[in-house]
């Protein structure tokens, strides 16, 4: 499970653009209300891809 400041870039952005906000990254982050909810989108995202089992898909091993 990643840590707020486990949070790279790649991640901030991929959580705006789940978003769907035109507004840039760096201008979301100034804001305090926008960065916490940026934030709380990554590290859901985060939490749900590392769910994910990949070896498990590969092998096509569904339980």
């Amino acid at each position: 499970m990643q840590k707020e400041a486990d949070l790279d870039r790649a991640t901030l952005d991929r959580a705006r653009f789940f978003l769907r906000t035109n507004q840039p990254l760096d201008d979301m982050l100034k804001v305090p209300a926008l960065a916490i909810c940026l934030k709380n989108v990554a590290l859901i995202r985060a939490k749900r891809e590392a769910r994910r089992d990949v070896k498990k898909l590969q092998s096509n091993d569904i339980d």
